[in-house]
């Protein structure tokens, strides 16, 4: 076969966009991480997901109460099944039990609103999270349980930033470098979420690509492009500061265009920007860290005096923190506590670099520098913002160095740097070369990148001795019941606490197959019958024969002392009530059922969980 039947063939193959494939192939991978990997254990996973509850109830901007970091209002099954898996936010390794996994699973929504503070994410724009509100939206409406909203919504939220990524390559194909910077073992994790990280990386994508078909395009670029492209840093700026710096491209398409829109867009995109953070500076009230003074002083006294501020920033970068940067940019999983070995970061960085090396377009660099350019710029400027932002922000005032920075912030400007040194038109046989060599080294970095990340994850939260930090009690005999809890009855099951804090109590109803009208009143009662929980149930929102549960918020009890269960109604009908499932004998040793103040030597059908 000829040079020119080579190039030919290759030339046919190299048009076939595997680009798309390769977002079905991110999609397969992070869905498979996504299910073995508990929920919120992305860092700051917990607030995110309270911001998107917050938009999808109507809040846009967040509430500050006197003495308080701002949030708003959240319903309490949610906050109970965030503080279940929080615990294992904090280093804990190899907890996850089954006994856990019940309890959270059976948690519901309770309609009952709570303030819960979330101010991290006081200063991101909101529509950013539509993703993640559409799915709590969609949980909430065909009332799921909180387990299968969460669920639900990271796969909305991984279908969305995919979504985004096929519009993205759409307009302008990715490089392999591009492409990679999706499969390493931190984008997988965060696309696994539920955190900000996927939608703003697909979005970030999405502004680069629109902007070099604009650059590709030149006089010929249609109007409406410009204007997504400002809609897109918009969103994207205004959610993550240190994305301020790609409102350059806007103004950049003015030289490709010769259209003043390009002016015009890019001048109000700024405004926006910055009236959106100036409010949201005054308005959000941060009292996790004491920095001293309030953060626009703090941004003042930099500002005026950058000499300062490159002091610290140069004091930051040690070899250790240097490492932990890169480290924590290819993998840092969890709440930073799961790194892999060293030989398979080692392994990654060869992957990658060759990836890099095979992606470089240095024959056109006089052709494309003023491209290249726009997108360099925004990069360094990204990196200086992510330290002065946490600078501001995260660090008491004055600050030595800058803590609270991770490898992981720095996936837009390394985005911005990979489509900076892949942009341009290679030619003749090394061209296909490449791309075949780049094929084989994504396809190395894509199996690696998903069975270390897998196996890491499982290794950590799963592998290990059954978790100690959960006990049950419980009878579940269903064999009698003592009729229907009408007005005036009480029915009762007395228990020892086995720990010092309720987790979760749940009991076993009937409703005759019907609906049923009325309140119930669902109380916990302790040795000398004072009230220590309660809770009230409609009657009509009960389910035959099923399990209904209470998640106590860290409800502390005296391990060993007696404490009672008790259900009563204050307005309900015979014809139209619920009742309680009992057995017929002493199944529970520890206690007994008391109907109306009547001890029998049965037990109620209970189960009460008790962390430590």
């Amino acid at each position: 076969m000829s040079m020119q039947a080579y190039l030919d063939f290759f030339k046919k193959v190299s048009g076939v966009n595997v680009s798309f494939i390769l977002v079905a192939f991110l999609f397969f991978i992070s869905m498979f991480v996504s299910m073995v990997t508990p929920p919120f254990q992305s860092p700051d996973e917990i607030d995110h997901l309270k911001r998107a509850y917050l938009l999808e109830s109507g809040t846009l901007i967040l509430d500050s109460p006197k003495n308080s970091s701002s949030g708003g209002m959240i319903d309490s099954g949610l906050l109970v099944y965030m503080d279940a898996y929080d615990r294992y936010t904090q280093g804990l390794k190899g907890n996850i039990s089954s006994d856990f996994i019940d309890y959270t699973t059976s948690i519901k929504w309770t309609g009952i609103k709570e303030f819960s503070s979330t101010p991290g994410t006081g200063y991101y724009f909101p529509i950013i999270y539509f993703p993640q509100a559409t799915g709590l939206f969609l949980g909430e409406f065909f009332d799921l349980s909180i387990d299968s909203s969460y669920k639900l919504t990271r796969l909305i939220t991984l279908l969305f930033s995919c979504f985004i990524l096929v519009a993205a390559f759409y307009f302008y194909s990715p490089s392999s470098i591009s492409l990679a910077l999706l499969f390493i073992p931190m984008s997988v994790f965060q696309f696994a979420s539920t955190s900000l990280d996927s939608i703003s990386t697909a979005v970030a994508v999405l502004a680069i690509s629109v902007f070099l078909r604009i650059v590709v395009d030149r006089e010929k670029s249609k109007l409406w492009l410009i204007v997504f492209l400002a809609v897109c840093v918009f969103i994207l700026a205004s959610s993550r500061i240190h994305a301020l710096p790609l409102v350059l491209l806007i103004f950049g398409t003015f030289f490709y265009t010769r259209r003043k829109i390009c002016i015009y867009a890019g001048v109000i995109t700024s405004i926006l920007i910055m009236a959106w953070l100036f409010f949201a500076v005054k308005s959000t009230v941060d009292a996790r860290v004491s920095i001293g003074l309030p953060v626009s002083q703090i941004a003042l006294f930099y500002m005026t005096n950058p000499l300062l501020f490159f002091d610290v920033f140069l004091n930051t970068l040690t070899p250790n923190t240097l490492d932990f940067y890169v480290k924590s940019f290819f993998g840092g999983l969890g709440a930073l506590e799961i790194f892999f070995s060293e030989i398979v970061y080692n392994y990654l960085y060869i992957i990658f670099i060759l990836i890099f090396l095979f992606s470089l377009r240095v024959k056109s660099i006089k052709d494309d520098w003023f491209a290249r350019g726009l997108l360099v710029i925004p990069m360094v400027g990204s990196i200086f913002i992510i330290f002065f932002a946490l600078l501001i922000t995260w660090n008491a005032h004055p600050a030595a160095i800058i803590q609270g920075v991770q490898g992981r912030y720095f996936l837009i400007p390394v985005l911005l740097f990979s489509y900076a040194v892949s942009f341009g038109s290679e030619f003749g046989f090394s061209k296909y070369c490449s791309k075949i060599l780049n094929g084989f080294l994504l396809s190395a970095l894509m199996a690696f990148s998903f069975y270390n990340t897998t196996t890491r994850v499982i290794d950590y939260y799963y592998i290990g001795l059954e978790s100690s930090d959960f006990s049950k009690i419980s009878n579940h005999k269903t064999e009698y019941n003592p009729g229907e809890l009408v007005k005036g009855r009480s029915f009762e099951q007395k228990f020892i606490a086995s720990e010092s804090k309720i987790a979760q109590i749940r009991v076993f109803l009937a409703t005759f197959s019907r609906e049923n009208s009325g309140d119930i009143l669902l109380e916990i009662l302790d040795k000398n019958d004072v009230c220590v929980f309660s809770k009230n149930i409609m009657a009509s929102k009960i389910k035959d024969n099923e399990w209904f549960g209470a998640e106590p918020r860290k409800l502390s009890v005296v391990k060993g002392d007696y404490y009672k269960i008790r259900m009563t109604s204050k307005n309900g009908v015979l014809g139209s009530s619920i009742t309680w499932w009992a057995s017929k004998n002493d199944s529970y040793p520890y206690g007994n059922a008391i109907v109306d103040s009547v001890n029998l030597v049965s037990d109620f059908s209970f189960e009460i969980l008790f962390s430590k």
